[in-house]
């Protein structure tokens, strides 16, 4: 049976963020609505050539988001 999204929580697979910052410990977003970055730092893909200041195409994936890479 599929569980019901938590109140609030966006059903959506894939998202257009803001890139709040690139590191080695992950990439800062700032999810749409938002308008701080996440603490969290969320993992992207290698060939995703980000920095700070791109919109990025990024998907939830196992209840977490990968950053696939840089809307052009």
């Amino acid at each position: 049976a599929q569980r019901a999204p938590r109140e609030g929580a966006a059903t959506e697979k894939l998202i257009v963020a803001t890139v709040a910052d690139v590191s080695a410990a992950g990439t800062s977003l700032i999810l749409p609505g938002q308008t701080a970055a996440t603490q969290k730092k969320y993992k992207r893909l290698a060939s995703a050539s980000i920095a700070q200041g791109d919109a990025v195409l990024c998907v939830r994936i196992s209840g977490t988001i990968v950053v696939l890479g840089k809307i052009a």
